[in-house]
């Protein structure tokens, strides 16, 4: 009965999502997800793409925030933060580059400049998809228009409603606090030579680099699998901080966005079960991880979390680095202690930056525990470390 019940009301919710959808998190109303449920998404845009290449448009298939033409490897953002609209429907999706996912993290991006953009991808996606009506049906109950009146939309018409929908969640998000006006500031470059290659350009660097000079000491994610291909040796999977901020949660790993070889960049200790790479962006933690360094992290955490830095995820809690509910920061606590107990007394998130009139302390009370999930622990920032 229980199981039925909880099939019941999750339906039900996801019902209610779909038919309002300037009411973000209906589902996390109901109960709180522990991961996102990208591969139907990541399907819907490899078909897209394929149709594209047949068509010989590859080209329109694009990173809208780099304006870098993708391949059939890409990640998926989400337009609207994850941790804001609590949901995985295909209006608010869109394929970009992965490295381009990782520095966005949960903000807004600027919506005059990528609006339009989106909708335009999504225009082309929906022209690909109008002979599979059950694909559509996201754009539909969003929408609120049956399939006919979707693909007579044109492109000023659909781009109208991605307004209608997105400009009022996107203002209650500002007003809860998630940072705003975002802009994809260094440009993401895809080697021709080296197939399947990422590699982000230097942050401060004003001018584009040749793709066909680009060093490959500072290529970082090398290898993107298939599904359910497995790396060894020295490599280990690479995720964006906020992908391994929710997804360790649910208790095993997510999938994988791509592969690094660790040892190749300067990773000498051995490589352990529960070890990832992912970018950490801002400069919080400098000297000891450096803004947009690609880094080693390992989870969980086991023993004593005293002075590690770690990876954590707080709901309602909104990092000024991240835009998200997740940090990464040195782990403080004071405890006191009873007859054979003890408990926290407070709880401090301290930044190694010393400037903490711009990077203050995150300061937590007992009551927060419950709420306050250490993820990973870092252990080593990869070179080059200007990333």
């Amino acid at each position: 009965m229980a199981v039925i019940q909880t099939f019941a009301e999750h339906n039900f919710a996801l019902y209610l999502q779909t038919r309002n959808p300037n009411v973000p998190g209906v589902v996390n109303k109901l109960r709180a997800p522990t991961e996102r449920q990208l591969n139907d998404a990541r399907q819907f845009w490899r078909l897209v793409y394929g149709e594209l290449n047949k068509q010989g448009r590859s080209n329109r298939f694009r990173d809208i925030y780099s304006d870098q033409p993708l391949a059939d490897a890409f990640s998926i953002d989400h337009f609207l933060p994850w941790s804001f609209v609590v949901h995985d429907l295909l209006w608010n999706l869109t394929p970009v580059e992965f490295a381009t996912n990782s520095a966005k993290s949960d903000v807004l991006p600027d919506i005059e400049t990528y609006l339009p953009r989106l909708s335009g991808l999504h225009f082309d996606a929906i022209q690909i998809a109008k002979k599979r009506p059950k694909l559509l049906e996201d754009y539909t109950d969003c929408f609120r228009v049956d399939t006919p009146e979707l693909l007579s939309l044109g492109l000023d018409g659909l781009e109208a409603k991605f307004r209608e929908v997105i400009l009022p969640q996107a203002q209650i998000a500002m007003n809860q606090g998630f940072q705003s006006g975002w802009r994809l500031r260094s440009p993401i470059i895809v080697a021709p030579k080296l197939e399947r290659t990422l590699t982000a350009e230097t942050p401060g660097d004003p001018e584009r680099r040749n793709p066909q000079k680009l060093d490959a000491e500072k290529t970082i994610i090398e290898l993107f699998p298939k599904e359910g291909e497995q790396f060894g040796l020295d490599w280990l999977p690479f995720y964006p901080l906020k992908i391994a901020a929710g997804g360790f949660l649910a208790g095993d790993a997510p999938e994988p966005e791509g592969w690094v070889n660790a040892a190749k960049h300067g990773f000498s200790k051995r490589l352990t079960k529960g070890m990832f790479v992912t970018q950490v962006v801002g400069e919080s933690m400098m000297p000891t991880i450096n803004n947009g360094a690609y880094c080693v992290f390992r989870s969980p955490v086991e023993g004593s979390r005293q002075g590690r830095v770690v990876l954590v995820q707080k709901r309602n809690m909104a990092d000024p680095e991240t835009g998200g509910s997740y940090t990464v920061k040195r782990y403080r606590s004071t405890k006191s202690t009873g007859e054979n107990t003890w408990q926290h007394e407070s709880i401090d998130l301290v930044p190694d930056n010393p400037d903490h009139e711009r990077f203050p302390i995150l300061r937590f009370s007992p009551i927060d525990e419950t709420d306050l999930q250490v993820i990973a622990e870092f252990i080593q920032m990869l070179s080059p470390a200007d990333f």
